[in-house]
């Protein structure tokens, strides 16, 4: 595997792991929101039903006292019309639902037969009625029928406002888990995955781009026996093959110069009393010279390959930097996505406030019906007063009145009722206002998890211009083995300029013999040398 995907892989494979535990969190919560309003419409729905019912069922009551009181038919069909009215409404509501809503279907099925079966004992209390004009004795026979009728709807509306709380207290645990344990599991993941990435990163690139460097540094100040080993088949070890290679080479170059250096003084020795054997001994060191110079500039070739190599690390270094830019720039992205996904929590937050305002608004009304509701029962006190100075002529006027000041009352208490409703609404949408804003708070946090993920990128990339500044000096360390290679040239040259001079002396064949055995071992040396000597190379000579 290269350095590339070395580099680029644990990036991605992190990146995508975060965005993945953000995109989930998102739709959670989505779906979370969606289902909220789902029951919340639904629960104000059936309460609203509920209390259609009840409204409806007192009316089609008074209808039933106004039968007694005034005993006229228009009454008993408004009565009978209130009573199908009650049915119609209780089976349209009853198509409308699904096998999901089974509980609820039961209670309305419970409110249909006990409301239905109210109207054959109305209806034989009326025909009575028509027969004994008996208000008493008709009032003795429905008796107590209406308000149990009454208790069980209210009952059923208590049911449905549990249902409701239980609802809510659902969707509140579920919103604790959305809100807390998915963020704190994304923040965990990010951790770990950014500290695996870091480790990754530096125990198969940094550190031993770092020793590759270090090793490389000490080969150049002359260490040839520095042992050197790269665990990975990539482009650092290609690198740490070639070094390894170089160094080969340099050693046995300085073995073989140290062996002809002996040779050479040897041969300087005996040219003190042989002098005649110089003259071949010179002849023959030309063509070495000759052969020596070919090979030097295939040691300047070599040496340009070594900065064409170090080039290309250089190159796959800058890569990696480029890589390495493109994941800050996912990062930075991902920060921008955090960031509006605050932005669309804080809207949510502003709807749920002004659904609680709603409700404070619906507060104020039921008030100002209570507040009727306490004046009519004064209105009717009056007129029972009234009726009561009236005597007998006032008796059924105080009948009315009395039936007045309950319907005045029950209107109190419905009011009471629909008022602790819309308390228990309001206290709900307050627990959801704080709940989205705890996780404002949790999302915020998750932002800045995603710039220190940015700051840790930064420092690779600090990391990568430090690797780039290694190669340069690899690079300048090369150029100073080609100068050492000019330097051997210039040494050649004064060489065969000494050769020259010394020609005129040569005049024995020992001299002659061991100069042509040093410059035959000197030739062999050069042939097997490919690689860049070090200043110390030039010491030996």
């Amino acid at each position: 595997m290269n350095i590339r995907y070395k580099v680029t892989l644990p990036v991605v494979c992190a990146m995508t792991l975060i965005l993945t535990c953000s995109i989930f969190s998102i739709v959670r919560l989505e779906l979370l929101i969606h289902q909220y309003q789902e029951l919340f419409q639904q629960d104000i729905h059936r309460l609203n039903h509920i209390a259609s019912l009840e409204s409806e069922f007192k009316s089609q009551v008074q209808a039933w006292k106004n039968v007694l009181i005034r005993n006229e038919e228009k009454y008993w069909q408004q009565f009978e019309t209130h009573h199908s009215t009650i049915q119609k409404n209780i089976k349209n509501s009853l198509n409308q639902l699904t096998q999901v809503d089974a509980e609820y279907i039961s209670l309305l099925t419970q409110v249909k037969n006990k409301h239905n079966a109210l109207l054959p004992k109305y209806l034989t209390a009326y025909q009575a009625f028509n027969a004994t004009q008996s208000i008493v004795n008709t009032d003795k026979m429905v008796r107590g029928i209406d308000r149990d009728m009454a208790n069980f709807l209210k009952e059923t509306r208590v049911d449905v406002q549990t249902a409701s709380n239980q609802h809510l207290a659902a969707i509140n645990a579920q919103q604790t888990l959305v809100m807390t344990v998915y963020p704190i599991i994304a923040l965990i993941i990010s951790l770990v995955v950014i500290v695996v990435m870091l480790q990754l990163l530096k125990r198969t690139i940094i550190l031993p781009l770092r020793a590759l460097i270090a090793n490389t540094v000490l080969i150049a100040q002359g260490k040839y026996d520095l042992p050197m080993s790269y665990p990975y088949q990539d482009e650092l070890g290609d690198l740490s093959n070639a070094i390894v290679d170089i160094k080969t080479h340099i050693v046995e170059a300085v073995s073989n110069i140290t062996v002809v250096k002996g040779e050479v003084e040897e041969a300087f020795s005996e040219i003190d009393n042989v002098s005649e054997q110089i003259t071949q001994g010179s002849n023959d060191q030309e063509r070495c010279s000759a052969d020596m110079e070919k090979t030097i500039a295939g040691l300047a070739d070599i040496a340009e390959q070594l900065q064409q190599h170090s080039q290309m690390a250089l190159n796959s270094t800058n890569t990696v930097t480029n890589q390495a830019t493109q994941c800050t720039d996912i990062v930075d992205n991902s920060a921008n996505s955090m960031k509006i996904l605050v932005t669309e929590v804080e809207k949510t937050s502003a709807v749920i406030q002004d659904l609680e305002q709603q409700a404070g608004s619906v507060s104020s009304v039921l008030d100002v019906i209570s507040s009727i509701a306490e004046q009519t029962n004064l209105l009717a006190l009056n007129a029972a007063i009234e009726a009561a100075r009236a005597g007998e002529a006032g008796r059924g006027f105080a009948v009315v009145a009395d039936e007045v000041r309950s319907l005045a009352s029950k209107t109190q208490q419905s009011t009471l009722s629909i008022t602790s409703v819309i308390n228990n609404l309001q206290s709900a949408a307050q627990n959801a206002v704080s709940a989205m804003q705890e996780e404002i708070s949790i999302t915020t946090k998750n932002a800045e998890q995603t710039t220190l993920a940015q700051q840790s990128l930064k420092e690779i990339m600090q990391e990568m211009v430090q690797m780039t500044q290694l190669n340069n000096q690899v690079a300048h360390a090369a150029e100073q083995q080609s100068n050492i290679t000019e330097s051997l040239q210039q040494t050649l040259l004064q060489l065969q300029s000494i050769s020259n001079n010394y020609k005129a002396l040569a005049q024995s064949d020992k001299v002659s013999k061991t100069v042509a055995n040093a410059n035959h071992d000197l030739n062999v040396m050069v042939e097997k040398l490919r690689g860049n000597l070090s200043h110390q190379e030039v010491e030996l000579f």
